[in-house]
């Protein structure tokens, strides 16, 4: 058996379990939640790999569900811990939380995906080494991915149990008052970053937003608004080229306004009356995701005068 991340116990059973056009997913009283979503999962993971349409009902408590796939919660779990355990009569998918329902599943369909409409009774038991497993995605070199395409990279995370996802912005963020910069691409609006961090969340992943700040600023700082923050004078209205590229994405650190936005950088929420200060303030605000403990700041690339 292959699996990613590989599971912390396989017990290998006697029997096969067979998929049948009939089968139905389960879900216990207590997944009436979110547990569509985990259903909705295994539903398009069986009928990419088998074509097979299973339905999603709803568990009636003392019941036998003979041939089913049932979805529930174990209170003696852990939180993102599961048991999946596949037999001739049924699966079931035991969960400490959601997490966890949601990782045995994405194992199940991940044997699916290895063995067809046959599977191999077994016992797998699992739980993560690392409470958070993150993807960084810079969303600023080449095109501007579509909210489409960054729903499709959460599945992917979700189908790997990846539960944190840094989505950095540059100019590619439609940035109110800031047409300057973002005006030939296709940004991304605050609509798109809410829909996108709602769909995140259902899947168990923290969308964390992600912006420069010392570096990495050329298409703000090549704007007539904000040339005069670049670290090398007038550089903003030089051609733009490979070998030259730090010199036009540097802020000036050595002026008063330098002080006030590294102040914002550090205190996130602190107030002041700077420029670049309200528009670090308004980038933090504005990117719309719902609360998160993590904010993505970088620093790197910096190409500062001796």
């Amino acid at each position: 058996m292959e699996f990613l991340p590989k599971p912390k116990e396989v017990k290998l059973l006697t029997g096969e379990h067979a998929l049948c056009y009939d089968g139905r997913i389960v879900l216990e009283g207590r997944l009436l939640g979110n547990g569509d979503t985990y259903a909705k999962v295994l539903q398009q993971g069986i009928q990419k790999e088998t074509g097979m349409q299973y339905e999603m009902g709803y568990g009636v408590p003392g019941r036998k569900e003979t041939g089913a796939i049932v979805l529930g919660l174990d209170e003696t779990l852990k939180s993102q811990q599961y048991i999946l355990q596949v037999t001739e009569e049924n699966i079931t998918i035991q969960g400490g939380d959601g997490a966890g329902v949601l990782y045995g599943v994405q194992t199940l369909c991940q044997m699916i995906h290895e063995y067809g409409a046959l599977l191999p009774a077994v016992r797998i038991e699992d739980e993560p080494d690392l409470p958070v497993r993150g993807y960084y995605l810079d969303e600023t070199r080449g095109r501007v991915l579509t909210l489409s395409y960054l729903k499709q990279v959460a599945d992917r995370m979700a189908y790997y149990k990846l539960n944190q996802l840094q989505l950095y912005v540059e100019h590619t963020y439609l940035f109110s008052g800031l047409s300057e910069m973002w005006r030939d691409e296709t940004p991304l609006t605050a609509e798109e970053i809410r829909e996108l961090d709602a769909y995140c969340a259902k899947l168990h992943i923290e969308l964390v937003p992600s912006i420069a700040t010392f570096g990495h600023l050329y298409m703000l700082l090549s704007t007539k608004s904000y040339g005069d923050l670049c670290e090398f004078p007038d550089s903003w209205k030089e051609p733009f080229s490979f070998w030259n590229r730090m010199q036009h994405h540097t802020v000036d650190v050595s002026g008063g306004r330098a002080i006030e936005l590294i102040k914002a950088m550090i205190g996130i929420h602190c107030c002041g009356k700077s420029v670049m200060l309200e528009l670090i303030e308004r980038e933090l605000t504005e990117f719309g995701v719902s609360p998160t403990q993590f904010v993505s700041i970088n620093f790197e690339d910096m190409n500062l005068i001796p």
